[in-house]
Protein backbone atom coordinates (compact mmCIF):
# COMPACT_ATOMS: atom_id res chain seq x y z
CA UNK A 1 0.00 0.00 0.00
CA UNK A 2 1.38 3.40 -1.02
CA UNK A 3 0.97 6.08 1.64
CA UNK A 4 1.42 9.65 0.49
CA UNK A 5 2.36 12.35 3.01
CA UNK A 6 -0.16 15.09 3.56
CA UNK A 7 1.12 18.61 3.15
CA UNK A 8 -0.86 21.44 4.65
CA UNK A 9 -0.50 24.30 2.19
CA UNK A 10 -2.12 27.01 4.23
CA UNK A 11 -4.26 27.41 7.29
CA UNK A 12 -6.41 30.15 8.59
CA UNK A 13 -7.60 30.79 12.07
CA UNK A 14 -10.44 33.05 13.00
CA UNK A 15 -10.31 34.45 16.48
CA UNK A 16 -13.46 36.00 17.85
CA UNK A 17 -13.50 38.13 20.92
CA UNK A 18 -16.41 37.57 23.23
CA UNK A 19 -16.66 39.54 26.42
CA UNK A 20 -15.51 42.90 27.64
CA UNK A 21 -14.14 45.61 25.39
CA UNK A 22 -10.70 45.47 26.98
CA UNK A 23 -10.03 41.85 25.96
CA UNK A 24 -7.05 41.56 23.64
CA UNK A 25 -7.06 39.50 20.44
CA UNK A 26 -3.69 38.38 19.09
CA UNK A 27 -2.93 37.08 15.63
CA UNK A 28 -1.46 33.58 15.51
CA UNK A 29 2.17 33.22 14.47
CA UNK A 30 2.26 31.80 10.93
CA UNK A 31 3.61 28.26 10.71
CA UNK A 32 4.23 25.84 7.90
CA UNK A 33 5.29 26.48 4.35
CA UNK A 34 4.82 29.82 2.66
CA UNK A 35 3.76 29.18 -0.93
CA UNK A 36 4.64 31.08 -4.05
CA UNK A 37 2.21 30.90 -6.94
CA UNK A 38 3.51 32.02 -10.30
CA UNK A 39 2.58 31.81 -13.95
CA UNK A 40 5.52 31.66 -16.32
CA UNK A 41 4.93 32.20 -20.03
CA UNK A 42 7.14 32.12 -23.06
CA UNK A 43 7.81 30.35 -26.30
CA UNK A 44 10.09 27.56 -27.40
CA UNK A 45 11.41 26.99 -30.89
CA UNK A 46 13.59 24.41 -32.62
CA UNK A 47 15.25 27.17 -34.62
CA UNK A 48 15.80 29.93 -32.04
CA UNK A 49 15.61 28.60 -28.46
CA UNK A 50 18.84 27.93 -26.58
CA UNK A 51 20.38 24.48 -26.35
CA UNK A 52 19.45 22.58 -23.21
CA UNK A 53 21.62 23.14 -20.13
CA UNK A 54 24.42 20.64 -19.55
CA UNK A 55 22.78 19.51 -16.29
CA UNK A 56 19.66 18.53 -18.23
CA UNK A 57 21.68 16.72 -20.90
CA UNK A 58 23.48 14.68 -18.20
CA UNK A 59 20.23 13.84 -16.42
CA UNK A 60 18.41 12.17 -19.31
CA UNK A 61 19.13 9.15 -21.47
CA UNK A 62 21.33 10.04 -24.45
CA UNK A 63 18.85 8.55 -26.95
CA UNK A 64 15.98 10.56 -25.45
CA UNK A 65 17.99 13.77 -25.79
CA UNK A 66 19.26 12.97 -29.29
CA UNK A 67 15.73 12.05 -30.41
CA UNK A 68 14.44 15.57 -29.74
CA UNK A 69 15.31 19.08 -30.85
CA UNK A 70 17.86 19.54 -28.02
CA UNK A 71 16.18 22.91 -27.25
CA UNK A 72 15.00 23.89 -23.79
CA UNK A 73 13.67 26.72 -21.71
CA UNK A 74 14.76 26.67 -18.07
CA UNK A 75 13.38 28.45 -14.99
CA UNK A 76 15.82 28.08 -12.06
CA UNK A 77 14.53 28.44 -8.50
CA UNK A 78 15.59 27.77 -4.92
CA UNK A 79 13.62 27.26 -1.75
CA UNK A 80 14.11 28.63 1.72
CA UNK A 81 11.36 26.38 3.07
CA UNK A 82 10.40 22.83 2.21
CA UNK A 83 7.13 21.54 0.88
CA UNK A 84 5.24 20.49 -2.20
CA UNK A 85 5.78 21.65 -5.75
CA UNK A 86 2.92 21.42 -8.20
CA UNK A 87 3.59 22.51 -11.78
CA UNK A 88 1.42 22.26 -14.88
CA UNK A 89 2.68 22.98 -18.39
CA UNK A 90 0.29 23.73 -21.25
CA UNK A 91 1.09 24.84 -24.79
CA UNK A 92 -0.68 26.28 -27.78
CA UNK A 93 0.29 23.96 -30.67
CA UNK A 94 -0.91 20.50 -29.65
CA UNK A 95 0.82 18.98 -32.69
CA UNK A 96 4.10 19.41 -30.82
CA UNK A 97 5.50 17.27 -28.02
CA UNK A 98 6.85 19.14 -24.97
CA UNK A 99 8.15 17.57 -21.78
CA UNK A 100 8.45 19.06 -18.30
CA UNK A 101 11.35 18.06 -16.05
CA UNK A 102 12.16 19.11 -12.49
CA UNK A 103 15.97 19.06 -12.39
CA UNK A 104 18.44 19.65 -9.54
CA UNK A 105 20.59 21.93 -11.79
CA UNK A 106 23.48 19.52 -11.26
CA UNK A 107 22.60 16.58 -13.48
CA UNK A 108 19.81 14.68 -11.71
CA UNK A 109 16.09 14.79 -12.33
CA UNK A 110 13.81 14.95 -9.33
CA UNK A 111 10.73 14.28 -11.40
CA UNK A 112 9.79 14.29 -15.06
CA UNK A 113 6.58 14.31 -17.02
CA UNK A 114 7.43 12.97 -20.45
CA UNK A 115 4.22 11.24 -21.44
CA UNK A 116 2.97 11.65 -24.98
CA UNK A 117 0.46 14.26 -23.90
CA UNK A 118 -1.00 16.72 -26.35
CA UNK A 119 -2.28 19.16 -23.79
CA UNK A 120 -0.24 19.26 -20.67
CA UNK A 121 2.47 17.90 -18.46
CA UNK A 122 2.25 17.90 -14.67
CA UNK A 123 4.79 17.51 -11.87
CA UNK A 124 3.98 16.93 -8.19
CA UNK A 125 7.01 16.65 -5.91
CA UNK A 126 8.16 17.46 -2.35
CA UNK A 127 11.44 19.30 -1.68
CA UNK A 128 13.50 20.13 1.40
CA UNK A 129 14.44 23.63 2.59
CA UNK A 130 17.47 25.04 0.78
CA UNK A 131 16.91 23.06 -2.42
CA UNK A 132 18.10 24.41 -5.77
CA UNK A 133 16.09 23.21 -8.76
CA UNK A 134 14.95 24.13 -12.25
CA UNK A 135 11.84 23.59 -14.30
CA UNK A 136 13.09 22.51 -17.73
CA UNK A 137 10.75 22.56 -20.70
CA UNK A 138 12.10 20.30 -23.43
CA UNK A 139 10.88 20.58 -27.02
CA UNK A 140 10.88 17.01 -28.30
CA UNK A 141 9.56 18.00 -31.74
CA UNK A 142 6.45 17.19 -33.72
CA UNK A 143 4.27 14.72 -31.80
CA UNK A 144 4.90 11.22 -33.25
CA UNK A 145 1.29 10.20 -32.59
CA UNK A 146 0.04 13.19 -34.58
CA UNK A 147 2.19 12.07 -37.52
CA UNK A 148 1.19 8.39 -37.10
CA UNK A 149 -2.46 9.44 -37.35
CA UNK A 150 -1.77 11.01 -40.75
CA UNK A 151 -1.12 14.55 -39.58
CA UNK A 152 1.16 16.79 -41.60
CA UNK A 153 3.37 19.53 -40.23
CA UNK A 154 5.38 22.18 -42.01
CA UNK A 155 7.00 25.38 -40.86
CA UNK A 156 8.86 26.33 -37.72
CA UNK A 157 8.62 23.87 -34.85
CA UNK A 158 7.66 26.38 -32.16
CA UNK A 159 4.88 27.11 -29.71
CA UNK A 160 3.99 29.40 -26.85
CA UNK A 161 3.58 27.84 -23.41
CA UNK A 162 2.30 28.55 -19.92
CA UNK A 163 3.80 27.00 -16.80
CA UNK A 164 1.65 27.42 -13.68
CA UNK A 165 3.61 26.71 -10.50
CA UNK A 166 2.85 26.43 -6.81
CA UNK A 167 6.04 26.01 -4.80
CA UNK A 168 7.56 26.66 -1.38
CA UNK A 169 9.22 30.03 -0.89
Amino acid sequence: MHVRPLIIASTSLLLASCGSSDSKTTEPTPTGTELVRETLTGSISASSSPACPTAFQRSVDASYYAGGTQKCVEFARSSTTGGGILARLTWEDVRLDLDLVLNDTGGTNYRQSIAANRCCETIDFVINPGTKYAFVIYLRGVDPQFLANGGRFSGDISTSFTLVVERPK
